[in-house]
């Protein structure tokens, strides 16, 4: 039963964070408060907060309390350059090993899941993205390269998600991707590996201007 209530404080605070922008970049959230907010004891908040804490969405500091985690423009150029070359292995082990079919997948991708209706912009980018790179991922059929990306993603979309990019719309998200999965489909490995570059730089250069 506490299990239950950890996720659940956990649940709530997370989305609290980034959907609800309950919280700013940098605020506290105190222990008790966080308790008394969701009906349970001390201990089954602090749980939900450490695993938070965890995970790296809030720091935690001795007789203050959790702050929430903010990442440095120099953090997300780190991570994105990672991203740029654990993604183009992915893309040659694909290309190498999947098939066709397991390639052609990745068109099958629902950008719209979990978006509230109407609401197609960046939660909409944020999850149709994660859910595409996560996807090329596995393909490389090496299970590290599918962690390190997904942590990668975590890291970047906690600055993102705080922020509306609304000088980029979903077509242009959707767009990039196809032009990946038909290089990878034609096993053309320096056309698909530019067209993941290209697809990389231009989320560093949006992530940049909201930093």
């Amino acid at each position: 039963m506490k299990q239950l209530l950890a996720e659940k404080v956990y649940q709530t605070v997370y989305n609290d964070i980034y959907y609800n922008k309950k919280y700013s970049l940098n605020d506290f959230l105190i222990e008790q408060e966080i308790a008394d907010a969701c009906g349970v004891s001390k201990g089954t908040a602090s749980e939900a907060l450490h695993r938070l804490c965890i995970e790296g969405h809030i720091v935690s500091y001795p007789r203050k309390g959790y702050q929430v985690a903010f990442i440095t423009q120099e953090e997300v150029r780190q991570a994105m350059d990672v991203r740029a070359s654990v993604e183009a292995l992915a893309v040659k082990l694909a290309i190498e090993n999947a098939s066709d079919e397991a390639i052609r997948a990745l068109y099958d991708i629902d950008y719209s899941e979990e978006i509230e209706p109407g609401d197609l912009s960046m939660q909409g980018r944020m999850y149709g993205n994660g859910a595409f790179h996560r996807g090329l991922a596995a393909l490389s059929g090496n299970k590290f390269i599918e962690s390190i990306v997904d942590s990668l993603l975590q890291t970047v979309a906690r600055v993102t998600i705080f922020f509306a990019l609304e000088n980029e719309d979903l077509g242009s998200v959707i767009g990039a991707h196809e032009e990946i999965i038909e290089a990878m489909l034609a096993r053309d490995t320096p056309r698909a590996l530019t067209a993941l570059g290209k697809d990389l730089d231009r989320k560093l250069t949006v992530e940049k201007m909201i930093l």
